[in-house]
């Protein structure tokens, strides 16, 4: 979890007296969600950019079944962040 998306949660005042961040920012909560999908979407494409660099230095099948398993998960992922799809792939 990013700092920024600890901020956006948070729901105390930052000085005695003063409103809450949610009473502040109302969206808060729902961008910090926001967030957290598009961070998780862009390290699957990290991890998939990684196991395309294996395959191509070592060219071997189970390398290569990993490497579809990676760029399946996060296309999957894309969508979902991208789209508002639900993870099952059904769109909202």
């Amino acid at each position: 979890m990013t700092d920024l998306v600890k901020r956006l949660r948070k729901v105390e005042p930052d000085a005695p007296g003063e409103r809450t961040r949610w009473y502040r920012n109302p969206d808060g909560p729902e961008a910090a969600d926001r967030i957290e999908t598009l961070e998780a979407a862009l390290q699957l494409g990290i991890e998939m950019r990684e196991k395309q660099k294996a395959y191509f230095k070592r060219r071997f099948q189970d390398v290569l079944l990993d490497c579809k398993k990676a760029e399946q998960d996060f296309d999957k992922a894309v969508r979902v962040a991208l789209a508002g799809e639900k993870k099952d792939g059904q769109a909202e």
